[in-house]
């Protein structure tokens, strides 16, 4: 058996001796003792801290962490550095106070980030999105989301046409009601966003061919229902 289960079948047994603790009838763990009056005397007496490995700070008795100090004057000694450093950047032309590794708060970053502390920095906002990650349909700018396209013009994929198609054959101009459609505006934001209609609709034997498509506002769209264009 492991330690673990050796011990846990130790304490388990029947003439497993007891702790030697005054009027304890706890099972004997370690030293003659139970886990409880072990703990105790370990943290009493038992094991006492090399004075090398306590802070070094007046009055401390803590247990040492780095550079001498316990993990509270540590800390502060780290945040006093920040501040009132008067050794400048190992960087040529870098005045900032040094913070880690003799650079600055802005080099030391940029060697965390690329291995170089001289490395340019990259605004990973601006650019995020280049044309590479813009919807491939003609005159949309939304990102890509799936087979190229955003997904309002996935959706519209199913058709034989985009909104931004139609808009490229026929002209922004609302099939129904005649107003320019501004091709800027999302559909679920602004219902005078565009939209793909079926001049013969489907539930009256329209098909998904381009020759049946026409470009509309969203809010004309859904006016007219299932009738046929002309007939509106």
């Amino acid at each position: 058996m492991c330690t673990t289960h050796y011990s846990r079948w130790r304490e388990t047994r029947l003439d497993a001796p007891l702790c030697q603790y005054p009027d304890c009838q706890g099972k004997v763990r370690v030293r003659s003792l139970c886990a409880k009056h072990y703990s105790e005397w370990r943290r009493q007496s038992g094991l006492a801290v090399p004075s090398s490995r306590l802070c070094s700070e007046p009055g401390c008795a803590k247990t040492l962490l780095a550079r001498g100090k316990c993990n509270m004057h540590y800390r502060r000694w780290r945040k006093e550095q920040r501040i009132v450093s008067d050794v400048p950047c190992s960087v040529d032309g870098c005045t900032e106070p040094r913070w880690a590794r003799g650079w600055c708060t802005f080099h030391y970053s940029r060697w965390n980030e690329a291995g170089d502390p001289t490395a340019p920095f990259v605004n990973k906002a601006v650019g995020k999105y280049t044309d590479a990650h813009r919807c491939k349909s003609p005159g949309c700018a939304r990102k890509v989301r799936v087979n190229g396209r955003c997904h309002q013009c996935n959706k519209q994929l199913k058709y034989g046409a985009t909104a931004h198609e139609l808009a490229e054959r026929d002209g922004t101009d609302c099939s129904i009601c005649g107003k320019p459609v501004d091709m800027t505006l999302n559909r679920n934001v602004s219902m005078m966003g565009p939209s793909v209609d079926h001049v013969i609709p489907r539930s009256r034997g329209g098909s998904d061919d381009p020759e049946n498509l026409a470009l509309a506002h969203l809010i004309c769209n859904i006016s007219k229902g299932n009738r046929v264009s002309g007939a509106i």
